[in-house]
Formats: C-alpha cells, structure tokens, sequence
C-alpha cells in the first residue's frame, strides 16, 4: 500500500472513531470534520493479452507449478484468491465447485478440456 492510500485509510479510521467519541459523549465537536481529505487513486492491474500468455507459457513448461497455476486462471475465470484455494476436494463430476471468497456465491465451473492435462486426477 502506498503512503496516501495509508493517509486516506487513516483519515477514515479517524473520522469514524470520533464520530463515535462524540456520540457517546466522550467529545464534544468531532476534530475530523473539515480536515481535507488525502486523494489518492487506485492503480489497476493490466489484463494480459494473448502475446503475454503466449509467452508465459513459453517460458514456464508443462508440468510446472507456474504453468498449471496459469491455465486454472485462463480456463476457470476465477480470481486469484479463489483460484489458490482450488485442489481435488473442488472436482466432481467434470466440474469445479467452489464458494467464491469475494461474493460467497457458489460457482459450478466446467472442467474444461485443454485444462485437463494439467490436472493430476487420480481415479
């Protein structure tokens, strides 16, 4: 995290905290109301083109943990803290179920068949 993303975290923690100082009397104004907020923008990660897959792919063979890591997230769709927690106990019957971390929302994927190489499933 950057220092005005810290400064921006910061200066809503302390509003809030004296919000709730004044609402249970403990204060009398709240110090926070006025202070300029600290601007801070998001930085966004780019989406890899076909190129920079492509050239993933070469570098890191078939077989590597890299490798498998990669094709889970380009033929699943998951995010990256749901691909992570992805193992055997998620296969069943050609598919992967898994609750998705962010929304809770359980997913049903297709297993796709490209995927399946880099699988280790054991019958």
């Amino acid at each position: 995290m950057t220092s005005t993303a810290q400064a921006k975290n910061l200066g809503k923690r302390l509003s809030t905290l004296m919000k709730f100082a004044v609402d249970f009397g403990l204060l009398k104004d709240n110090p926070m109301i006025g202070v300029k907020r600290v601007k801070h923008e998001e930085t966004h990660y780019e989406m890899w083109t076909d190129a920079d897959i492509a050239k993933f792919r070469e570098k890191w063979g078939e077989g590597t943990p890299q490798r498998v890591a990669l094709e889970i997230l380009v033929y699943t769709g998951l995010r990256r803290s749901d691909a992570v927690k992805l193992g055997p106990k998620h296969l069943k019957d050609g598919f992967f179920t898994i609750t998705a971390r962010k929304t809770g929302v359980e997913l049903n994927i297709p297993i796709h068949p490209k995927l399946l190489p880099y699988l280790r499933i054991r019958n």
